[in-house]
């Protein structure tokens, strides 16, 4: 994992949550009102919501990925220390 894919992640992910913020304003106007939110307004926070899954689920498995492959070059190392 490299900065320029850190910095990309990071940008879409601020993206995709600013979008979710919007609709969780759009979502408490509607219930200050008393009122609730047409489909119109559910499934776009629903599209929403999905995008920024998918990007944090992108990132968990990057991090994974590297945590994984560190994990196990440590465990190399350890192993050739002891013999």
């Amino acid at each position: 994992m490299n900065t320029q894919q850190l910095i990309n992640y990071e940008a879409t992910i601020q993206f995709a949550l600013g979008d979710v913020l919007r609709d969780l304003a759009i979502l408490m106007h509607y219930a200050e009102q008393g009122q609730q939110p047409d489909t119109t307004t559910c499934t776009q926070t629903l599209q929403h919501l999905s995008v920024f899954q998918k990007r944090l689920c992108a990132l968990e498995q990057e991090v994974l990925a590297v945590y994984t492959s560190t994990q196990e070059c440590n465990n190399g190392k350890a192993l050739t220390a002891q013999n």
